[in-house]
């Protein structure tokens, strides 16, 4: 390839990079939320089994006590459908259909230039789509991340809740 066309080379490459990494968060925001999800599960269970066998709940306490475990169950429901909506299996664009007639009928009859400018327009299109679908996963996954925090505060305040 000659230097006319160097820049239009280097920016696909870029692009293609950056497609790749984009690619990459899918995993890596999935894999966030397995975590999250198996150490919600793991201090939700651990908790609740400490409290079915501590003393009973002070009646004056009684009311808080109920609505601070149905608040963490609430909650506890919430990160999981949080979880399953960002564990979803996915489909992210990809510049072209990995199909012959597809690549035959995208670039005969074009020039080098026009290959490359038509590739790297196709790579743009595939990063702007995908776009969107990671900014819904990356919000799933910190919304996920800021309701275990919660999940765990509202859990050890019922521990603190007198007993008699």
């Amino acid at each position: 390839m000659n230097n006319k066309f160097r820049y239009l080379e280097i920016s696909l490459t870029e692009m293609q990079r950056d497609l790749g990494l984009q690619i990459g968060s899918f995993d890596s925001i999935k894999a966030n939320v397995r975590s999250v999800l198996s150490s919600a599960s793991l201090i939700v269970s651990l908790v609740g089994a400490l409290q079915l066998v501590t003393a009973r709940i002070d009646p004056a306490w009684l009311y808080l006590y109920r609505s601070g475990v149905i608040l963490a169950a609430v909650l506890y429901v919430v990160l999981i459908a949080l979880c399953i909506a960002a564990l979803w299996p996915v489909s992210v664009w990809s510049p072209l259909k990995p199909e012959w007639d597809n690549l035959v009928t995208t670039f005969k009859d074009l020039n080098e230039e026009d290959i490359i400018l038509k590739y790297l327009s196709s790579v743009l299109n595939a990063i702007d789509r995908n776009g969107s679908l990671l900014k819904n996963y990356v919000r799933l996954q910190r919304t996920a991340l800021i309701l275990l925090p919660i999940i765990v505060v509202v859990l050890l305040s019922l521990a603190l809740i007198p007993r008699v």
